[in-house]
């Protein structure tokens, strides 16, 4: 062996130990998605919701307990990205079988999607980048969303259509995608919750956007966000996790993470110049008031905030950006309930 191929060797090994140790250094540098603009691009940097996603999971895991989260969030947070990327790593680290449930067949092909990009991308050159072990798959099947490994592992995507969707199986990693909007959700939700066993180096992640008084999110969200309490402080190296039950005959067992769309560095708009930011600033309504005054909100984000209600919001009804972008889960549960009575009063 020549020695430019010996370094190469030795710098792909180390590649693989990082990659294992760390799924952050694994996605940024590894993993590629497609970006809002159409182009396909590293999985970097994370964003804050993110990196509080994958915080979580790795407290579930460090401390030996089987990992179950619900997440409530505004829209356009990569939360579903990140999910897949930690499902796809799980399933060829430790050859794990994932079951992925999306409410409609629509968001099942584009979430399959994003785990085949993953895929597809893995082992090919970068810059500046060792590259690591693409794993074998199995022959596929066409027209199956699924992709099963030579050396163990699966991922498989239904929608929530079936209510019997995942009978029969036993996966070790269980997302449900959108669950405000599943039609049949308490009811797709029975075989799918006794699928998964109770045991380490399980997870099972609820995500959705709040919708309404739905069967299945709502009142899984409501039980854990009123009996627990999560704590989530910034560090140079990513996030301290402080999670504590306040009230165990309550608690379902789910760790909730609310997403706000402030955490959304992409929900801002940048001023012009000091003139309009005084202008803004002197415009401001009593709720926008609020914002500032209770969390600290930028001028920046109220700027987008106003054209993104003007602009994008069927009638520029509030109550619906308020659904798709909260700034906390309280007012993403009354705006989704459509309450008849002024939500300010």
């Amino acid at each position: 062996m020549i020695e430019g191929e010996q370094d190469l060797e030795l710098q792909t090994l180390a590649e693989g130990i990082a990659c294992r140790g760390s799924r952050e250094w694994l996605f940024e540098r590894h993993f590629i998605i497609k970006d809002k603009a159409g182009k396909q691009r590293l999985m970097s940097p994370l964003w804050a919701a993110q990196r509080k996603t994958l915080a979580i999971l790795d407290w579930f895991r460090r401390n030996g307990k089987p990992a179950r989260l619900i997440i409530g969030k505004a829209r356009k947070q990569g939360e579903s990205t990140l999910i897949e990327a930690d499902m796809l790593a799980e399933v060829m680290q430790k050859g794990v079988d994932a079951l992925v449930i999306a409410h409609d067949k629509p968001s099942s092909e584009y979430i399959f999607g994003i785990c085949r990009r993953f895929y597809d991308h893995l082992g090919a050159p970068l810059p500046g980048i060792p590259p690591i072990e693409q794993p074998k798959l199995i022959s596929e099947r066409p027209g199956r969303r699924e992709m099963r490994f030579a050396a163990g592992g699966a991922i498989e995507v239904e929608t929530a259509n079936n209510p019997q969707a995942g009978t029969g199986r036993t996966p070790q990693y269980l997302h449900l995608s959108e669950a405000a909007k599943w039609t049949k959700g308490s009811e797709t939700a029975i075989s799918l919750f006794q699928s998964i066993a109770d045991v380490p180096d399980t997870t099972l992640v609820i995500e959705s956007t709040f919708y309404g008084n739905d069967s299945l999110f709502l009142p899984y969200w409501k039980k854990a966000w009123n009996n627990s309490r999560l704590v989530l402080t910034e560090t140079p190296g990513g996030y301290d996790v402080n999670f504590q039950v306040t009230n165990f005959d309550e608690w379902n067992g789910f760790v909730p993470l609310f997403i706000s769309v402030l955490d959304d560095q992409s929900a801002r708009t940048p001023m012009l110049d000091d003139l309009e930011r005084q202008r803004l600033m002197g415009t401001l309504d009593e709720y926008e008031e609020m914002l500032v005054r209770a969390h600290q909100a930028p001028v920046e984000y109220l700027k987008w905030r106003r054209a993104t209600i003007k602009h994008k919001i069927p009638n520029a009804d509030v109550s619906i950006f308020r659904q798709e972008y909260p700034c906390t889960p309280q007012e993403a549960v009354r705006a989704s309930g459509r309450a008849r009575f002024n939500i300010e009063v």
